[in-house]
């Protein structure tokens, strides 16, 4: 497994963030590429982001795993914590990952 981080710095936009905002942020993701989609008349979406976002709860914490709808994709996970009052992204890919 590899995992990266983001932090939110004093210089972020915002400097804390909640499983649910990193959450709708995909989902606006998704909706943008939808319509970019619609007018090129193609699925675009499909190949921009081809997952599903799925909650996971493991013990007292909140996931987001993203699971491939194609060949070749696999979970990421997706968590927020906090660490010295300054909110972290932590992004974990499965072992199975390509670079793709």
């Amino acid at each position: 497994m590899k995992s990266a981080t983001i932090q939110l710095v004093d210089a972020s936009i915002q400097q804390m963030i909640t499983i649910e905002e990193v959450k709708n942020l995909f989902k606006r993701y998704q909706e943008k590429n939808s319509k970019t989609g619609e007018q090129l008349d193609w699925t675009y979406d499909r190949y921009t982001f081809p997952y599903e976002i799925e909650d996971k709860i493991t013990g007292d914490k909140h996931w987001i795993y993203l699971n491939g709808k194609e060949d070749g994709y696999h979970i990421i996970a997706v968590g927020v914590e906090l660490e010295e009052g300054q909110s972290l992204i932590r992004i974990v890919l499965s072992a199975q990952s390509t670079h793709g």
